[in-house]
């Protein structure tokens, strides 16, 4: 049996941070990247939506 991949959510994924997360990831880690148009990180309903809908992980916040 194959155990299940690793899941990270990076809000702030168009910023300089966020991109250079998204190249560092290996091939057997699931990554939803969302910028801030995808996900308006001051908006505490829209994070607990994007986090139940993919239930990560991890998060790792790289938006500024």
């Amino acid at each position: 049996m194959q155990a299940a991949a690793m899941k990270v959510l990076i809000p702030g994924a168009s910023g300089q941070l966020g991109r250079a997360l998204q190249t560092m990831v290996p091939a057997t880690v699931q990554v939803q990247a969302l910028d801030s148009t995808a996900l308006d990180i001051r908006d505490a309903a829209a994070v607990e939506n994007a986090v139940a809908a993919f239930l990560p992980d991890v998060v790792i916040n790289a938006a500024a």
